[in-house]
Formats: structure tokens, sequence, C-alpha cells
């Protein structure tokens, strides 16, 4: 059986899933390394919140952890699940979005991946390659999913998401909506996920972007960078803060279905 994996060595079964998802020893341990360092800045500086990731790992409020950041460094975009939001669909959601054959599944203590190759198969740095009931994962307590998707599906998925909450496309009743939100302190309520993934899309595709006229969309992004690193900053109640991005940010992003 040709599927690869690599035997569990010191506390790094972060970097042997990614590897394990690639197929090849892809990311070195110096190279992991250096993506923590770079993720545990980033975090810092844009959410004001103290990450070391060589020691934890943890989802942060855009969904992210250091495999998905790595993974987003070469073109592959993922979406997080926790187990409680599958449960009632089992496993049919992650299979429905899944792109290509590999998904990975982690606890606080550690993360493997599972993988398509004529039948299901764990493959993990620990007990190495066995086959699997991939159903039999919903039995789990206390796993999330983080899974590659498509990432034009997923922008738009998002999207559509926005158009549904605020069920409007003008900039006057986006501002209404969000001052009532507010006011039942609820801060961006429903909103501020799906508006944080389509960011992170667009900053993806931007990054991989040579030539072509991309400022409008740049311009988003850099308004959004602005606006959670003052958000983030003990600044959450802040309504004038946020209607002085978020409105336009919506709009802008509505305007790009």
């Amino acid at each position: 059986m040709s599927i690869y994996y690599e035997s569990q060595r010191d506390g790094l079964c972060r970097l042997h899933s990614i590897n394990a998802y690639f197929g090849g020893p892809k990311i070195s341990e110096r190279e992991f390394n250096q993506y923590m360092d770079e993720y545990n800045t980033l975090y810092e500086t844009k959410y004001h919140v103290k990450v070391k990731c060589q020691d934890f790992d943890c989802i942060v409020s855009d969904q992210k952890n250091i495999v998905s950041f790595i993974l987003k460094k070469h073109r592959v975009y993922t979406r997080y699940y926790a187990i409680n939001e599958i449960y009632s669909r089992r496993i049919d959601i992650i299979l429905n979005i899944l792109k290509g054959d590999f998904f990975f599944i982690f606890n606080e203590n550690h993360i493997y991946g599972v993988k398509l190759h004529n039948n299901w198969y764990k493959v993990d740095s620990l007990s190495g390659v066995q086959q699997i009931d991939i159903n039999c994962l919903m039995h789990e307590k206390n796993i999330g999913f983080i899974v590659p998707v498509d990432i034009k599906q997923e922008f738009y998925h998002n999207i559509s998401l926005i158009k549904s909450i605020l069920g409007t496309k003008d900039m006057h009743s986006i501002r209404e909506y969000l001052i009532k939100k507010h006011t039942e302190k609820k801060i961006l309520d429903s909103l501020e996920i799906p508006i944080s993934i389509c960011i992170d899309i667009l900053e993806t595709n931007l990054s991989f972007k040579k030539t072509g006229n991309y400022e409008p969309i740049k311009q988003n992004v850099l308004n959004y960078n602005e606006f959670i690193t003052q958000f983030s900053n003990k600044r959450y109640n802040d309504l004038e803060l946020i209607l002085k991005y978020i409105p336009d940010i919506l709009f802008q992003l509505i305007q790009l279905s």
C-alpha cells in the first residue's frame, strides 16, 4: 500500500500530518519552526493575543491554526469544523465539501489524517496506516476537523451567508443592521466568521497574483486588517469603529458576488 506517513518524533504530529497530506517530506522541521514563529508574530500583531504554538495549539477567532496556516502558504485552503457542527448530518457534511482525498482530525493533544485510497485509511504518526470506517469518527469526543475545500466555492458560500444574514445590499440598511446588533449587545453576531473567511480567501488569492488590477480588493483586505487589529485591542463595543469600516467592507464583498 503506497500511503505515505511519518513515524512520530518529539511533538511533531502537526508536521507529520501535513507531510502525510502532501504524500512526502514537503516541509522540513526547520521550515515548520519558521512557520510557527511567523504564525506567533502574526496573531500577536493582529489579535493582540500571545500565541506560542510550539507549546500548544488552538483554533483562534478566524478558525485557523498552524496546520491551516501552513497549508494556505501552499495554496491549500481549509475549513474548520467542530464535532458538534456535524452530529446531525454524520460525516457527509465533510465529504460534500472535501477537495481531494484527505482531511485532518485533531484534539488538544494530537492530529492525524484520514485518506481515501480505494477505502478510507487513518494516517497517524503514532499508530501508522490502518483502514477505518469514517462514520465511527462521530463517536469520538472533543475532536475537530480541518478540511481542504474548493476556495472559490467556499468564498461564494460565505458571501451567500452574508447576504442571507443582512437581507439587503443597501449601505444604509447595512449600517442600521449593525447598529441594531450593537444595541442588542451582539456586536457583529453571525457576520463575524463569514466576513473573516471571505477576507482571508481574498488575501490568499492576492498573495499569488503577480499581475492585474486588484486594487479595490487589496484595499478591502487592508481595511479589514486595520479594523480587526483595533477591534481585537479591547474595542469590541466600539460602534464608531465598527461603522467606520464594516459597512463598506460588507458592501464591497457583496458586489464581488
